[in-house]
């Protein structure tokens, strides 16, 4: 059986070859336009702890398109309304990657910290 981590990262390169789109940079709500996105997303809210790996991958222009663009939205999409960049950063990808990840860190404190309770 295939693991988590390797259909993410499967999925994730699907979803960058998708967004080497021009189309989807002028546009980047067009990055949800994609099978492999979808399948990303349809792996659950478990595929938020893969995703301060995308950040620290040091690339080309469509890997940082989708740290900029692509991940936040993602994050959106999987933890929904409880997730919202504050409108004093938007635009500072730098304050934007720093706010997602520390979301990300909280969502994962918490949901290990009930996991741990629960046994």
């Amino acid at each position: 059986m295939v693991n988590e981590k390797t259909l993410f990262n499967k999925y994730f390169r699907e979803w960058k070859i998708h967004c080497a789109n021009q189309e989807v940079r002028e546009n980047p709500n067009k990055a949800r336009d994609c099978e492999a996105y979808k399948k990303i997303l349809g792996l659950g809210q478990n595929v938020l702890q893969f995703v301060p790996d995308i950040y620290h991958i040091l690339g080309d222009p469509i890997t940082y398109f989708i740290q900029e663009q692509g991940l936040p939205l993602l994050v959106r999409d999987i933890a929904g309304e409880k997730f919202a960049i504050p409108e004093e950063i938007k635009g500072n990808y730098l304050e934007i990657e720093e706010f997602t990840l520390g979301y990300i860190e909280r969502y994962l404190q918490k949901n290990l910290n009930l996991h741990n309770h629960q046994q």
